[in-house]
């Protein structure tokens, strides 16, 4: 437990010690004595002051409930309740004076002078109106409380109330009901205008005496008699035992409480609310007490100055030699380490000081080792934070990512260029994808489980992180002091090679297909040159209006398609530009929905046309613009899958394009093919049953007329291919 007084010296807590004994023995002791005829004194005064505030407040409240009756009993006077009547039913302002002037005469002749506390009577009728008022020349007629007492039921009393003309001379109101004679409905009211000093003098002056004493001695030192709204009566007992009562009306002021060093009772009179506040000064009431304390305390302190003196010799030869030690470690604790203290004593204190000179010159020799020690470690803090610095700052600025984890596969250590593949690594959702399809000992594994938890092998893999490429090389840490091993990732973003590659692949392809469409162009050109030279001597053989001629002329256009469709193979590489001429693109569109509408019925798709284009003239190829809308019909064609779908061609134009919508209500495009319909080579169909250049042909071929073709929606139940046109013929017309 630690010493409550630490910070004072030890001369101090014996004077304080000895001090504090007698303070404790005469001032606790006189403390209690004082404190027990304190309590018996403070039950005797609670009991009396309780005794006389109960008295009191039976008193007033008995004046009251007597001034309410006579209220009442004036009330129902007949001869009132009649005139009052009378005076309501007729109009006549005569008539109502004279009522009035009965009923006046009446009130001050035969009610007033019965009642000393009452100073004014008024009649009220129920809405209020003032029927009569009499009075002795200084009663107010407040309409606030004859408003309060409108609507009430029984005997009402009013708070304390001030009057404007004389504030020294507060009055009360009493209202009761005034009913009818006959019936004993409501008719108005009467209000008795009480002096509430009178009230309050008459009931204090009721009180029975008490074994002979007079009212002054059984009143308290305060008295007071409070309404509701806080304003209070104030009785003092004059000359010859008369009562005077003063009003205070600071209602501001906070009652006196047993807090502020008074006696308290407060009781509340059941026939108004309002409330009886006694109130006695302790100061008064324990002042003898208070001086016996004052007594026992003046013997405690003359015994603790007696005991001070006493004191001298044992502080002289004990506390100065404790003072020198203090010094001594103060000094130690500063750093001198040569401070010593006198040790020439034989006693407890003298064997202190030497145990103490043993201790500050032990303590001096290990502090200069420590030194010594402290600026070796300083030293080398300084070449490791160097060589840390430098290794940091050389991770830092490496190109490569360089992720470090621990035993767990956390990540503990990661540079800027990391941050890719740390993101995904603390997501640990096993979003790790190979770029390629990866192999390790003929199973597929996951590329976390080989990177991260593979024990003592160095492998490497290909990533997709991203949107980017990385190739990631994980190699073992060396086991730390308790045989765990991390692993080292080394990442190379290599998405710009692995883009490289690709387009070289392409770029071959390409190159691959260019030399067999070459082969390919030189097989089929000749059968084909063949069918179609037949088909015209067919034609030419048959009569005028032969059904078979129609069909003739059809073989040959389309070997002619086929024709230019195998040189626009070729063209895909070359670049070459289209063969110029005016294009009519209605009938264009017209001829290839007839041409492929049998393969179209075959896989239960519907191929419709809308033309709105009031102008449908171009300049360019006809074959090649017949080949961009085969190419696009047939898509929606191979889309639809065999299920009934309809195609529609909406034409429109405008000042300077042509405008057609090739509109299907097939399965649609998924988000992600969308990005990629145009790429040549991609494909959604099978293995085997598309060459991914339908509409990258078609984008070459719209572009290379000064158009364009885009996606402009694809969802289930309806896509649409827009192709716009550049209308050359229009624009020079």
């Amino acid at each position: 437990m630690r010493d409550p007084l630490h910070f004072v010296s030890v001369k101090y807590k014996l004077a304080l010690a000895f001090a504090g004994l007698c303070l404790l023995a005469f001032g606790v002791g006189g403390f209690l004595i004082s404190r027990s005829a304190r309590s018996a004194l403070e039950e005797q005064i609670d009991a009396r002051i309780d005794i006389q505030c109960r008295a009191t407040a039976k008193a007033l409240g008995g004046q009251l409930h007597l001034l309410g009756r006579r209220a009442e009993d004036f009330a129902s006077d007949g001869f009132i309740r009649e005139r009052v009547e009378a005076l309501l039913q007729t109009d006549d302002p005569a008539e109502r004076d004279a009522y009035a002037s009965e009923l006046r005469t009446h009130l001050l002749d035969n009610k007033l002078p019965l009642v000393e506390s009452f100073v004014g009577l008024t009649l009220v009728s129920t809405e209020g109106e003032v029927l009569v008022h009499a009075d002795h020349g200084d009663a107010p007629v407040i309409e606030s409380v004859l408003q309060q007492a409108r609507g009430k039921t029984g005997i009402w009393h009013s708070d304390l109330l001030t009057v404007a003309d004389a504030p020294a001379t507060p009055r009360q109101a009493i209202s009761t009901p005034l009913l009818r004679l006959e019936g004993g409905e409501p008719i108005g009211r009467l209000v008795a205008w009480v002096s509430p000093n009178v009230w309050v003098a008459s009931s204090l002056a009721g009180l029975p005496p008490t074994g002979g004493q007079s009212v002054a001695a059984r009143t308290p030192t305060s008295l007071r008699v409070v309404d509701p709204t806080g304003r209070s009566l104030i009785p003092r007992e004059g000359k010859n035992g008369f009562i005077s009562v003063r009003l205070d009306d600071e209602r501001s002021t906070r009652a006196a409480s047993a807090s502020d060093g008074h006696f308290a009772r407060d009781i509340t009179i059941d026939e108004n609310n309002w409330e009886v506040r006694m109130r006695m000064r302790t100061v008064d009431v324990f002042a003898p007490v208070s001086g016996l304390q004052s007594r026992f305390l003046g013997v405690g302190v003359i015994l603790t100055l007696l005991c001070a003196a006493l004191l001298f010799f044992p502080m002289q030869f004990l506390v100065r030699p404790l003072s020198e030690l203090r010094e001594a470690a103060r000094k130690i604790r500063a750093g001198d380490y040569d401070v010593r203290v006198e040790a020439d004593g034989a006693d407890e204190i003298g064997e202190l000081a030497r145990s103490f000179n043993h201790m500050a010159e032990s303590v001096a020799q290990k502090t200069s080792r420590l030194r010594g020690a402290a600026e070796e470690l300083r030293v080398q803090q300084r070449e490791l934070r160097t060589q840390h610095e430098r290794l940091d700052t050389v991770i830092q600025t490496m190109r490569d990512g360089l992720v470090v984890l621990d035993a767990d596969g956390k990540p503990v250590l990661a540079n800027a260029a990391a941050r890719p593949l740390l993101d995904v690594l603390k997501r640990d959702d096993d979003a790790l994808s190979s770029h390629y399809v990866c192999r390790q000992k003929g199973d597929e594994k996951s590329c976390s489980t080989c990177l991260l938890h593979r024990k003592g092998i160095t492998s490497s893999c290909v990533l997709d992180v991203g949107r980017r490429v990385y190739e990631v090389t994980a190699t073992q840490l060396p086991p730390d002091g308790e045989g765990a091993r991390g692993r080292v990732l080394l990442a190379r973003d290599i998405t710009e090679r692995v883009e490289q590659d690709e387009r070289d692949i392409h770029q071959e392809r390409l190159s691959v297909l260019g030399e067999v469409a070459a082969v390919m162009a030189h097989e089929l050109n000749n059968p084909l040159t063949s069918i179609r030279m037949f088909a015209q001597m067919l034609a030419d053989s048959l009569p005028e209006g032969s059904p078979f001629r129609d069909h003739a002329d059809v073989i040959v256009r389309n070997t002619e398609t086929c024709r230019h469709s195998i040189g626009e193979l070729l063209g895909y590489a070359t670049d070459s530009a289209p063969e110029a001429g005016p294009v009519h693109l209605h009938d264009v569109i017209h001829d290839v929905a007839h041409f492929v509408r049998p393969l179209a019925e075959r896989a239960s798709v519907s191929v419709e046309t809308e033309f709105g284009a009031g102008y449908d003239v171009i300049t360019g190829d006809e074959i090649q613009i017949r080949q961009l809308f085969v190419n696009l019909i047939l898509n929606a064609v191979q889309a639809a899958n065999g299920k009934p779908t309809t195609v529609t061609i909406k034409t429109h134009d405008t000042d300077e394009a042509f405008i057609a919508d090739v509109i299907d209500t097939g399965p649609g495009i998924t988000a992600e093919a969308r990005e990629r319909v145009f790429d040549a080579f991609f494909s959604t169909k099978p293995r085997g049953e598309g060459t991914g250049l339908g509409l990258p042909t078609a984008r070459r071929i719209a572009e290379l007329h000064s158009g364009n073709i885009e996606l402009l929606a694809s969802a289930p139940g309806r896509t649409v291919f827009r192709v716009r046109l550049r209308m050359i013929a229009k624009v020079t017309v």
